[in-house]
């Protein structure tokens, strides 16, 4: 036999053997690793002072993981949130690893690489089966930038594990589609585990309605609605739960509270304004998917704005593009509808955190608007174009996931991004000049202060502080002119922060040899008369 024909035949036999069953095997496999690959250069970070504390590391239930502490876990309100799956997760990582913040990542990082492979799952049952869409749609949705928040914070187990247990439900739906027992007992499991895991799983019966759509069926017919009735029972329990609990509520008296928590905003803000922000999230929502920077912890909410009729005009645009594609493009109503339903109840439009968006909210929601975007492209251009530029997008965004998880490595890093974006932003210049004085960095603690106050920032604490940075200089001078700054601005009801000021305005009159100023202002410290 010839050279070139046993050549050939060899060629014939690799190939016979490599089936694209297996072929798409090894694919998914290699998605894994790369995922895990990414997220895992975070297995060096420490936990963050931005709810890990009070979630974890200063959290006698979880640092002190005994059987009793497991079953408290249960009945358990922590941080105004009731999610004892969650907290039971956090528990168990403790129990077994101990408190080394790498165990609590790690398994983030896992339960995360676990979501793709449900992603893309999901994806193929729609597609249908297309492999490229439902694989290419996985890629781009795990490593995006937007969801380093999700899957690095320790705090936010709960996202990547209410969406593990909300893909499982959806899952479970295709395949029984609501006839077979087995299935839909499955479904109604994992529903129950996701809401236990966070509230935010209660729009699962919009999501099956949405799903009945894709596959053809009139989702507001009653024949659809009705099998979804006892679904929808079960989201107005966790709905009520977790109402009770942002509301400081103990649910009746059944559950205990564990720690406090600011979840909520104080601003006093009227419902048109905050459809009005709930509008502008929305759009920069959209806008970071596209283009993942600048991306923070905190995003603050925005001045008093005028633009409430401008951004009505968004809910407005919306609500016409799934009127129209309802019965004319079905991907694109599915993809919007399901982007919508997964982030509406974040919006702020009614209120339920102190921030204006957050990264962690696109964390499920995003899947829909990458699934209808790669499904349009794939009707565009030839599958080789659609899986070179998914790559070439998967590679930029990962190279941001990187850079994103470092910002998250430590407290202080955290913080010094978001003064990046924010430096006239009270909460975030006191943060971060605190993390600095408590690393005895006194340099850059008055170097932040000094940027704040020239960025516009008029807080009494953070002139107080900076007077403290001066006087530890033996500037006393400018530490004088910061502490009248203080004391031109603290609030009348804030007592202890007045008495700290004249206290240390007579400290400082008294080194700069001024005796009679320094005991006016003992006497009017010692005016003042603190309540118990």
């Amino acid at each position: 036999m010839k050279k070139k024909e046993k050549k050939q035949i060899q060629i014939t036999s690799i190939q016979a053997e490599t089936s694209p069953e297996t072929l798409s095997h090894l694919l998914l496999f290699l998605l894994m690793v790369f995922v895990f690959f990414v997220f895992f250069s975070a297995r060096g970070n420490e936990f963050v002072v931005w709810d890990d504390q009070r979630y974890v590391f200063r959290n006698d239930l979880i640092t002190n993981p005994t059987i009793s502490n497991f079953f408290r876990l249960f009945d358990s309100v922590v941080l105004l949130n009731y999610h004892p799956i969650t907290m039971i997760s956090l528990w168990l990582n403790s129990f077994f690893f101990g408190m080394k913040p790498a165990s609590f990542i790690i398994t983030n990082i896992l339960i995360h690489t676990a979501n793709t492979y449900l992603i893309y799952l999901f994806a193929y049952k729609l597609s249908p089966k297309n492999f490229w869409i439902s694989y290419l749609s996985a890629l781009i949705w795990a490593i995006h930038p937007m969801h380093v928040e999700s899957v690095i914070w320790v705090s936010e187990r709960k996202d990547v594990l209410y969406t593990f247990f909300f893909l499982l439900a959806c899952l479970a739906y295709l395949k029984g589609n609501h006839e077979n027992k087995k299935w839909l007992f499955l479904t109604y499991l994992f529903f129950i585990l996701s809401c236990l895991s966070k509230p935010m799983a209660i729009v699962l019966p919009v999501v099956l309605l949405l799903i009945d759509y894709w596959q053809g069926k009139n989702m507001f017919s009653w024949q659809i609605i009705k099998p979804k009735i006892s679904f929808f029972l079960i989201s107005i329990f966790f709905f009520w739960i977790s109402f009770n609990s942002l509301s400081n509520g103990d649910f009746y008296g059944i559950f205990e509270k564990i720690g406090t928590s600011q979840q909520v905003t104080e601003n006093d803000f009227s419902f048109f304004e905050r459809i009005s922000f709930g509008a502008n999230s929305l759009w920069i929502y959209v806008v970071k998917l596209i283009v993942p920077i600048r991306l923070h912890h905190w995003y603050i909410f925005p001045e008093k704005t005028l633009l409430v009729y401008t951004s009505i005009s968004i809910f407005i645009i919306l609500a016409y593009i799934l009127f129209y594609s309802y019965k004319r493009n079905k991907i694109i109503f599915f993809g919007v509808s399901f982007f919508l339903v997964n982030i509406i109840l974040v919006l702020q439009i009614f209120p339920v955190s102190i921030v204006f968006l957050a990264e962690r909210y696109s964390y499920l929601a995003y899947f829909g608007l990458i699934f209808m975007v790669l499904f349009i492209l794939s009707k565009v251009f030839q599958q080789k174009v659609l899986i070179s530029f998914s790559i070439i997008i998967s590679l930029i965004f990962s190279y941001l996931s990187f850079q994103q998880i470092k910002i998250w490595k430590n407290t202080t890093s955290l913080w010094a991004n978001n003064f990046k974006y924010h430096p006239n932003h009270s909460e975030t210049a006191v943060a971060l000049i605190n993390r600095y004085r408590a690393e005895n960095n006194q340099d850059k603690a008055l170097e932040t202060a000094e940027i704040a106050i020239k960025a516009g920032l008029k807080d009494a604490s953070v002139y107080y502080g900076t007077a403290n940075l001066y006087m530890a200089k033996e500037d006393y001078q400018k530490a004088l002119e910061n502490l009248n700054l203080a004391q031109n601005t603290v609030k009348n009801e804030n007592l202890e922060l007045q008495k700290t000021i004249f206290m240390s305005k007579a400290a400082v009159f008294n080194w700069l040899a001024q005796p009679d100023s320094s005991i006016i202002y003992l006497k009017k410290m010692q005016n003042i008369q603190i309540p118990k």
